[in-house]
């Protein structure tokens, strides 16, 4: 399967698990091995497939109850272990809740004496042909955004795990940073935090959707006498009464599901201010 490739950000993350697994199984295996793998897991849906990453070590290995208290902070495997100086539970805990950030979870199965193994399962989402065809050079290919461009910031405001992590991955395919807030009332609250130089905003979602999320900023601009934030919408939708209800809630264009790199490229090119906020170090 053609995973897109994650987000800096949980790129970073994800090392940083890892490092932390692999320097715990190290720690309390004095013979054996300690094993990564790295395997696809299928059956997940057509857009979304399931990363599963292992470190399996010979170790000492936990007790039932070791187990149990395992993920509470300063949580002490084996205090008496000549090898180790002390507990292993604030960086599962890191772990844990690093791999939660991402989407995913993190599952721990050990036996005393034998060693232990631990699963990180990521969601990922599918690279379409169209999109796999668009970001390898060569004929079909999508270039990145031009150079004065690539300083810009991208607001996506999208509740669905999948959606986010295909907009990160072609956002990042034409290198153009972004944030993203999972409704529109978050969307708001990032905008009142940050600068950013345009909006790509799903439609409906909880919470807040995108109509009330653009009404409501279209009036705060007005409110303060701000500049117009461009907003694009993205639907799944071709009903004329839904195109209808986002021109009027002040959307400045309306994008159609499923989206491809080549139409977000000519999106962004027509939206895009010449200066973006991060030219300017806002």
């Amino acid at each position: 399967m053609r995973l897109a490739a994650t987000h800096e950000v949980d790129g970073l993350r994800l090392r940083q698990v890892l490092e932390n697994l692999l320097d715990n199984a190290i720690a309390f295996t004095r013979e054996g091995e300690v094993v990564l793998r790295a395997e696809v897991l299928e059956g997940s849906s057509p857009s979304l497939q399931e990363l599963r990453l292992q470190v399996i070590d010979t170790g000492i290995g936990m007790q039932p109850q070791q187990l149990q208290a395992l993920f509470q902070p300063f949580a002490d495997v084996d205090a008496a272990a000549p090898h180790h100086p002390g507990g292993i539970g604030l960086g599962l805990t890191l772990c844990q809740r690093l791999v939660q950030l991402m989407g995913g979870r993190l599952l721990v199965h050990s036996v005393a004496g034998k060693g232990t193994e631990v699963d990180v399962l990521l969601p990922l989402p599918v690279a379409s042909d169209d999109d796999v065809v668009a970001a390898v050079p060569g004929p079909g290919s999508v270039p990145p955004l031009p150079v004065h461009l690539r300083t810009a910031r991208v607001l996506v405001v999208e509740d669905h795990p999948t959606a986010q992590a295909m907009m990160a991955w072609r956002l990042q395919q034409l290198g153009v940073s972004h944030a993203v807030a999972a409704d529109g009332r978050e969307g708001l609250e990032l905008l009142a935090a940050s600068a950013f130089d345009m909006v790509i905003s799903d439609c409906r979602m909880p919470v807040m959707d995108g109509y009330a999320f653009t009404r409501l900023l279209r009036e705060r601009e007005q409110r303060q006498g701000a500049a117009r934030l461009p907003v694009v919408a993205l639907t799944a939708s071709l009903l004329e009464q839904d195109l209808r209800r986002c021109r009027e809630a002040g959307m400045d264009e309306v994008l159609t599901k499923p989206l491809s790199l080549a139409q977000l490229r000519q999106c962004l090119l027509r939206w895009l201010p010449a200066s973006p906020v991060g030219a300017t170090g806002a």
